[in-house]
C-alpha cells in the first residue's frame, strides 16, 4: 500500500485528519506566493476565516494569535523526531482541538455553526481524495 495513503488512513482513524483538512482547505485558496512563504500562511488563514466567517476585527484580532501559535505547534511537532508517528498525531489532534475550543468560544453561533460547516466540507473533500488515491493505487 501507498506510504502517504497509509499515513491519511492512518491519521483518519485517529481523528487528526477531521480537525486539520480546514488547513489544508485554506492553503489551497491561497495563492501559490503565499503557500510558500510560511510566515504569510497565517495571515492569509484569518483573511479566509474573516471572509468566510464574516469575522469582527475583534474576533480577527483574538483569533490571529491562535492561527499563528497552532500553527507554529505543529511545525515543530513536524521537526520532533523524537517521539513515535502516533504520539506526534495524537499530540498535534489535541492542539488543534485546544485551538479550535478557543476560537469556537471567540464566534458567535452562527459563526460556529459556519465553521463547523466548513470543516465538514473539508472532511468530505478528504474522503473523496482518499477514495482517488486508493482507486489510483490499485
Amino acid at each position: 500500500m501507498n506510504r502517504k495513503i497509509l499515513v491519511t488512513i492512518c491519521l483518519w482513524a485517529t481523528g487528526l485528519a477531521a480537525p486539520l483538512t480546514l488547513n489544508a482547505a485554506v492553503l489551497q485558496e491561497l495563492p501559490p506566493q503565499a503557500a510558500q512563504a510560511g510566515n504569510e500562511i497565517p495571515t492569509n488563514m484569518i483573511d479566509v476565516l474573516t471572509q468566510k466567517l464574516a469575522l469582527s476585527d475583534d474576533q480577527r484580532n483574538q483569533i490571529e494569535p491562535i492561527i499563528t501559535d497552532r500553527r507554529a505547534k505543529l511545525t515543530a511537532l513536524r521537526e520532533d523526531t523524537s517521539m513515535h508517528r502516533f504520539q506526534r498525531m495524537r499530540q498535534a489532534k489535541k492542539i488543534v482541538q485546544d485551538s479550535d475550543k478557543k476560537i469556537n468560544a471567540i464566534l458567535n453561533p452562527d459563526q460556529q455553526k459556519k465553521y463547523a460547516e466548513l470543516e465538514e466540507q473539508m472532511r468530505q473533500k478528504m474522503r473523496e481524495r482518499m477514495q482517488q488515491g486508493q482507486n489510483g493505487a490499485n
